[in-house]
């Protein structure tokens, strides 16, 4: 199954987040909208109730501290670090032991959903890949 796969990513064990999984999405969804809900999940995980409001606001709405952006390649990112990534995914699928499992750019991805820790390395995330 082809899905979006959207999951914290980060540089270096001091930022690593202890719960990477996020969210799977239908692969019909567009980036457009892929990038709209990246960015809105990032500034509700990371922006205080008061900053939301300021975010929120009807008139003169604060501007995200982070955008969401859309590369050539088709990455989604958004965030500092860590950082959100959204990218399109192939063979999208879940073990019988609650591993999510992947293919994205011909590379084999996984979480275990129950420690909440990649079972292989996200960073390699990079557009380079």
């Amino acid at each position: 199954m082809k899905a979006w796969v959207i999951r914290w990513d980060w540089a270096g064990d001091h930022a690593a987040h202890p719960n990477p999984f996020i969210a799977v999405l239908s692969a019909r969804c567009g980036s457009e909208s892929v990038r709209e809900f990246v960015e809105r999940f990032y500034i509700t995980a990371t922006a205080s109730v008061s900053e939301q409001i300021e975010y929120a606001r009807y008139t003169n709405p604060r501007p995200p501290a982070y955008t969401a952006n859309v590369s050539a390649k088709g990455l989604i990112d958004c965030g500092h670090n860590p950082f959100i990534v959204a990218r399109r995914a192939e063979d999208v699928r879940l073990t019988d032991l609650d591993v999510l499992q992947w293919t994205e750019n011909g590379r084999e991805r996984s979480l275990n959903l129950h420690s909440a820790m990649p079972t292989s390395s996200p960073h390699s995330s990079s557009e380079s890949s």
